[in-house]
């Protein structure tokens, strides 16, 4: 979908839909482009538009959203979408409640211009924007950017369960849909557990809502084995396709006897890919090519292979476990909650049964967790921004980022959001998981264009799923504190529902070895030739000395290891991207460069 406002925007929107085969439709200075299929409502007053998936058995989800948004009845549609409503004097631009998928907009003079995706946005555009300076920092420090950004001065990102208004005066945000707190059911843990694990699979089966014929993206994991549960509770005797990436070169990350476990467990008809990709960089820059910005992980090498199963396979849906860790997992500010109200006690004992310590009469352990969860943590608001006012810039910012930068990149920066509301600490905590702590990484866009780069629908329901979110928020936290368990009440509720093994395990693979292994070899020594060059256009933004000395570390752990690795790939990055902007040739370039010196 692409949409202008005012007339400085209507030829590049109508250049823009007859170079890709998209209808078009206007509404006072309203010009917007889409697919034919994309659903459409109208009345006298607004006209609106839909694209996405909507769950459930909403018929006309595009008339829905406008009397929402223009009449104030009725409740916005759940599920997957991009959404727009126009009148005479405004169009209002919506992103779903989680941000599955959302806008990126920029203001021209006389109007305004917003797509799905920069790579759609960008060429509809008079020029392309410069390089936003406090995001490409944060990105070389930490890749994130803040909250509405992008890398690209000007052009703003659409928040989760927030709107834009477009108008002739201006652009104005505004929140119109946030998580409304009730107090935590009390009842019995076994209770608990059954509630849960109902909630869970009921969102899986929404995320196979529509599909012929829905597949799992397997791992040996936890999530991963909850939604092959899901699928298979969803589609009953019907066949389950399951795809794997197996890894027998590499054991630290290979999980091929917990996938085939769970295979057999849910019946799946289990598909393993074998890993054999030999570029990190080269899918990087292909996505820098296409997308017009670095990946947010270097891990899209992993599933090349996998995706292209999935398509010869005829599965018209693949569904995946991702975000399970962060939304299953125990709220550590619960125990400032506790201090706040007083219940010391309470406080010293959830201490003792954080994972993964190991004995509750570990104190070091304890009084750190207390210190940083329970002091810092019940601390106000106002004493803790009174506090980061007086620290160095540089513990705000990190080093990277040059002196005279750090104001602007650290009045971003904002730790304790999640504390500016009224309710719990940990509740606010967990309902930012959602909205606020993925956006920063921008994880919904980058699993937006992974799927599309894999050509098959991917679904994320631990992500996505409102009814789960606001399932899991009236659960009591303390439900998830178990010293020996993570994600101890998901445990409890997939008792039955999942193979034993990985019900028990505790690890957790990464795949950091795979990257780790490249990036020391010459694929690394490649981005570190570059980011050395004195006219490195990414010096422009760094603090000179500590990209020397980040280059310069030949670090003997392996945990340090991977540290450079992953800093190395994310200032890499940056700095082929930069390169792109100056000169879109470059990219090809270098993936020659990449692809003889592998030969």
């Amino acid at each position: 979908m692409l949409i202008g406002w005012g007339a400085a925007s209507r030829e590049a929107v109508d250049a823009q839909a007859r170079a890709r085969g998209l209808t078009v439709w206007r509404r006072g200075e309203a010009t917007v482009a889409g697919p034919e299929q994309m659903r459409h409502a109208s009345s006298a007053v607004w006209e609106s538009w839909l694209l996405g998936r909507c769950v459930g058995e909403e018929a006309d989800p595009a008339r829905t959203l406008a009397a929402s948004m223009i009449e104030g009845t009725g409740d916005h549609p759940r599920g997957a979408y991009l959404a727009a409503v126009a009148t005479d004097d405004r169009i209002t631009l919506v992103a779903d409640h989680l941000g599955a998928r959302c806008f990126v907009y920029t203001r021209l003079p006389g109007g305004a211009i917003a797509a799905e995706h920069l790579a759609e946005l960008l060429p509809a555009l008079p020029s392309r924007p410069v390089p936003d300076r406090a995001s490409v920092q944060q990105w070389c420090e930490a890749r994130r950017i803040a909250v509405g950004h992008t890398l690209y001065e000007g052009v703003g990102r659409i928040s989760p369960g927030r709107a834009v208004d477009l108008t002739a005066s201006g652009t104005r945000e505004h929140e119109w849909w946030f998580p409304r707190y009730e107090k935590p059911v009390r009842a019995p843990r076994a209770e608990l557990a059954r509630t849960l694990g109902c909630e869970t699979l009921a969102a899986v089966g929404r995320a196979c809502e529509n599909s012929s014929l829905p597949a799992v993206k397997l791992s040996g994991g936890l999530d991963s084995a909850t939604v092959a549960a899901g699928v298979r509770a969803a589609r009953g005797p019907d066949k389950v396709l399951a795809f794997a990436g197996v890894f027998p070169e590499h054991e630290a990350v290979d999980e091929s006897a917990l996938i085939g476990a769970t295979a057999e467990f849910g019946e799946l008809e289990l598909h393993r890919t074998r890993f054999s990709a030999r570029s990190v960089l080269v899918p990087a820059l292909d996505y820098i090519a296409k997308w017009g910005v670095p990946p947010a992980s270097p891990n899209i090498f992993v599933w090349r292979g996998l995706m292209g199963a999935v398509r010869e396979s005829g599965a018209d849906v693949l569904i995946d476990g991702e975000g399970g860790d962060e939304i299953f997992g125990l709220q550590p500010y619960l125990i400032g909650d506790m201090l706040r109200r007083g219940r010391l006690l309470s406080g010293w004992r959830l201490s003792g049964r954080l994972p993964p310590i190991a004995s509750p009469f570990d104190l070091r352990v304890r009084w750190r967790a207390l210190k940083i969860y329970g002091l810092r943590g019940a601390l106000p608001v106002a004493v803790q921004d009174w506090n980061r006012a007086r620290r160095p810039l540089a513990d705000l910012t990190g080093n990277i980022v040059p002196d005279g930068d750090r104001p602007a990149v650290a009045a971003r920066e904002d730790p304790w959001r999640f504390k500016r509301r009224a309710e719990p600490f940990w509740w606010t905590a967990l309902a930012q998981e959602w909205l606020v702590n993925g956006e920063l990484l921008d994880v919904s866009g980058h699993l937006r264009r992974d799927a599309l780069d894999g050509g098959v629908d991917q679904r994320h329901p631990f992500c996505h799923d409102v009814g789960l979110m606001e399932a899991i928020l009236r659960l009591p936290p303390e439900g998830a504190y178990d010293r020996g368990r993570d994600r101890a009440l998901l445990r409890d509720a997939m008792v039955g529902r999942i193979a034993p093994a990985v019900l028990s395990r505790r690890e957790k693979s990464f795949f950091t070895d795979l990257s780790l292994e490249r990036m020391e070899g010459a694929e690394g020594g490649w981005l570190e030739k570059r980011l050395r060059r004195p006219d490195a256009q990414i010096r422009d933004y760094v603090d000179e000395q500590t990209l020397g000395r980040i280059l310069d570390q030949r670090p003997d752990t392996h945990w340090l290891r991977a540290v450079r690795s992953n800093r190395l790939f994310n200032l890499g990055m940056i700095q082929c991207w930069l390169e792109s902007l100056a000169d879109e040739g470059s990219v090809e370039r270098s993936i020659g460069e990449l692809v003889a010196a592998r030969e």
